[in-house]
């Protein structure tokens, strides 16, 4: 399916099994560059790699715990080189 999402940029927590994993792929399949994010370094980077393997994206992986402040924050500014991102939209 077509979703017309290609070039676009997607953080995904819990990125790296499961539902949130699955998301990721997802939208990497139709594009998407992706940083996933979950409290697993080892697991997350893999699944980082395998994505940007598998379908050519941009990707990224990031050990944080969401219930840090502190982690959110350090995630965001980690994610920015890698995807090249140039715009951080906050949602309050």
């Amino acid at each position: 399916m077509e979703l017309k999402l290609r070039g676009k940029k997607a953080f995904i927590t819990g990125g790296s099994k499961g539902i949130g994993l699955a998301v990721a792929r997802g939208l990497a399949e139709e594009g998407v560059d992706v940083a996933i994010g979950a409290r697993n370094g080892d697991t997350v980077e893999k699944e980082a790699d395998r994505i940007r393997g598998d379908y050519g994206v941009a990707a990224c992986g990031i050990m944080m715990d969401m219930t840090k402040p502190g982690d959110i924050l350090s995630a965001r500014d980690l994610c920015h080189p890698s995807l090249s991102v140039t715009r951080v939209r906050h949602f309050s």
